[in-house]
């Protein structure tokens, strides 16, 4: 065993460095310096003499036959090729305790894990975005090079315990060069993670859990962009009565797309002025109760048709026409190709944006605003804080259809 010296400094204080290795892993100690002296301290030659003492008394690499100690040192590259962080005692270990278990390749564990999640009464939207990102990730088949050459992938083959964090990250870069955007790859990776997380913590199929260390997408700073309150009047006066109710409470009161398709008028209490997000139709799966701005109140009071469902079948098409009438790009491409107008592009869950921003604006109270939006306050904050002139506010809150 070789052991290297080096001289360093923490806090101001000088340290001598001892480093050395141990089953592949670099190991170090420190040993400070005492004043006025020099060279190495007789307590870092003291461990040192201590080590090389227990190594000769109960070393066991002389014992070890040519062909053993070849197969240590290649079980010694794998694990540093697949970022596992364990010593090689404890990865054959890990290797005896589960080989006597049924653990399942990718392709039957995505199959059990989405039976255990269609259970747990998770929304439909929730688990097709569950089971689209497994599948994505369980089909794939790939080739690439790391320090120790070519690493050939069929991932469906493939159990838990062996998929690295490269496995991961090489997904995740496929997802970019295919032009999805930085929100979409981080919701891919979530979803990759919680599959993960079940296989390592429910059913113990894996050491660790692989996603966890992936690389993490850039989502902080991304613009979020809102209606000016020309804008959003001059939407709301495009839509067709039919669909008006549908905006107005996604453009005044905090509510996602999601939630508002399965909304019903019996939700919305125009006396009391609140709207009710049940926990079958929250997101978060708990249940919210919001204000119902004063004028959304007046909007909704003139709807005719306030039973059942507020979100109307044909919906999108009449909502494509209203984006069309205002300037925007609709969501149906058959649609673009017809209207010669020129239109600019439909900013991101913009209306949801502007809920939250003006009502922020409005009320100054962070932490009321995230339990009307279903978000955390930390993400309130961060994304929504100071998005609207005080001017503003009014104009917005006084547009009428």
């Amino acid at each position: 065993m070789k052991f290297s010296y080096g001289r360093v400094r923490k806090k101001g204080i000088a340290y001598t460095r001892i480093q050395w290795q141990r089953d592949g892993v670099r190991k170090e100690k420190y040993f400070p310096i005492p004043p006025n002296t020099k060279g190495v301290p007789q307590s870092a030659k003291n461990f040192v003499k201590a080590m090389e003492q227990e190594l000769a008394e109960h070393g066991y690499a002389g014992n070890i036959a040519p062909k053993d100690r070849a197969d240590a040192i290649t079980a010694l590259e794998y694990l540093k090729e697949k970022d596992v962080k364990m010593s090689l005692f404890e990865a054959v270990k890990v290797a005896v305790e589960v080989q006597g278990k049924n653990v399942p390749v990718l392709s039957e564990a995505l199959e059990k894990f989405m039976t255990v999640k269609n259970s747990e009464g998770h929304t439909p939207k929730h688990l097709r975005g569950l089971e689209r990102t497994v599948g994505l990730f369980v089909a794939l088949k790939c080739s690439y090079e790391t320090e120790f050459g070519k690493r050939e992938i069929i991932f469906a083959e493939k159990r838990p315990s062996e998929i690295t964090t490269d496995d991961v990250n090489y997904f995740l870069r496929g997802l970019k060069n295919q032009g999805l955007s930085q929100w979409s790859i981080q919701t891919h990776l979530r979803d990759l993670t919680t599959f993960f997380t079940w296989c390592h913590e429910s059913q113990e199929w894996c050491r660790r859990n692989p996603a966890i260390h992936a690389a993490k997408q850039n989502t902080k700073g991304g613009k979020i962009h809102i209606f000016t309150p020309e804008q959003a009047a001059l939407l709301l006066h495009s839509c067709d009565e039919s669909i008006v109710a549908a905006v107005v409470v996604q453009m005044f009161c905090t509510t996602r797309h999601a939630e508002v398709k399965n909304l019903k008028w019996k939700a919305i209490d125009l006396e009391q002025k609140v709207l009710t997000i049940d926990s079958d139709i929250a997101k978060t799966k708990t249940r919210r109760v919001m204000s119902i701005p004063d004028n959304a109140v007046r909007i909704l009071k003139k709807c005719k048709n306030r039973e059942g469902q507020v979100l109307p079948k044909n919906f999108i098409r009449l909502f494509d026409e209203a984006k069309i009438e205002a300037g925007f790009f609709p969501t149906n491409k058959a649609v673009r190709k017809l209207k010669g107008k020129k239109l600019v592009k439909w900013p991101n869950n913009v209306l949801r944006h502007s809920a939250i921003s003006y009502t922020l604006a409005k009320n100054g109270d962070i932490f009321k605003t995230a339990t009307s939006a279903g978000n955390s306050p930390a993400i309130v904050q961060e994304h929504y804080l100071q998005l609207v002139k005080p001017a503003e506010v009014e104009t917005f809150f006084a547009i009428t259809a």
